[in-house]
């Protein structure tokens, strides 16, 4: 009996094990669609968030299939595409291959995440490391939006990129955007075109949608990294227990948010009921 119970607790672990793996080494793509009067057309966008430069075999070939497969008119990245900590000389040259690709098909449009803010901070730890960023991005047509805003290829969407400063990643305690933050970094919104923000921290959504835009897509949270039946995410990277902005789609008054539980890990690369995705958002217009 004793020997039927261990065998029976070690396959139960055995099998826990290969269903982290699989949960933490695979993606999927997630639909969702929000509507508009701003739009005469349908938009098809693709989200990426916190890749952090993983790759997932040939240069991320997979990814790349999987989002032509969708057929985007517009993709959007929510920062952290690349990694800052630890490596100063973090090789993320298999992340350029990969925009590379995307940008030879589809526009590309780049928001910061706290890894990019990471590069242009400091300096010292990161010697032109933001620089050879924003060059190689520029070489391939790739707009880095740090607080920044553009017509996107469609002339009906107004894109805006938000670079909070670092100190509003807090781990532990969230300290929130004070007063007129928003406006002194990328203005007043266009309210006569639809506006995109990519803003990569979600915890601010209130003061996003106080700004008055439209759509903001969102990362940083990696889905709570542990997802648990009826209570979501367990943990955020700042350490945050359940999160209220974990993944998905909320919304305050007129404005909508979308939360990717991102592409990649980053410390951990551990995932649980919480498969990495390719986020593809159909925003439907007004039809003439």
């Amino acid at each position: 009996m004793v020997y039927l119970i261990i065998s029976l607790i070690l396959l139960l672990i055995t099998a826990l094990v290969i269903f982290v793996i699989r949960e933490s080494r695979g993606f999927c793509s997630v639909y969702y669609s929000v509507s508009t009067d701003k739009l005469s057309h349908d938009l098809k966008i693709v989200m990426l968030s916190d890749l952090h430069n993983k790759d997932y075999g040939n240069e991320n070939e997979a990814l790349v299939s999987a989002i032509r497969d969708f057929d985007p008119d517009l993709i959007c990245f929510a920062g952290d595409m690349v990694t800052s900590a630890w490596d100063t000389n973090l090789d993320y040259r298999k992340t350029l291959s990969f925009i590379r690709k995307l940008s030879s098909d589809y526009p590309v449009y780049y928001g910061m995440g706290n890894h990019e803010q990471a590069f242009n901070e400091d300096r010292e730890k990161h010697p032109e490391a933001f620089e050879r960023l924003k060059k190689a991005l520029d070489e391939m047509g790739v707009r880095l939006l740090d607080n920044e805003h553009l017509i996107s290829a469609d002339p009906e969407v107004m894109i805006y990129g938000l670079n909070l400063p670092y100190e509003y990643y807090r781990k532990i305690a969230t300290k929130h955007l004070k007063s007129g933050l928003m406006h002194d970094l990328l203005g007043d919104v266009d309210r006569e075109k639809y506006s995109i923000l990519l803003a990569h921290n979600p915890e601010h959504f209130k003061e996003y949608a106080a700004w008055g835009c439209d759509l903001i897509l969102s990362g940083h949270i990696h889905g709570g990294i542990i997802r648990l039946p009826y209570l979501g995410g367990v943990i955020s990277p700042g350490i945050k227990l359940f999160p209220k902005y974990d993944s998905g789609l909320f919304t305050s008054g007129k404005t909508t948010m979308l939360v990717s539980r991102g592409i990649g890990s980053h410390t951990i690369p551990v995932r649980i009921n919480n498969k990495a995705e390719i986020v593809c958002l159909t925003i439907k217009g007004e039809h003439t």
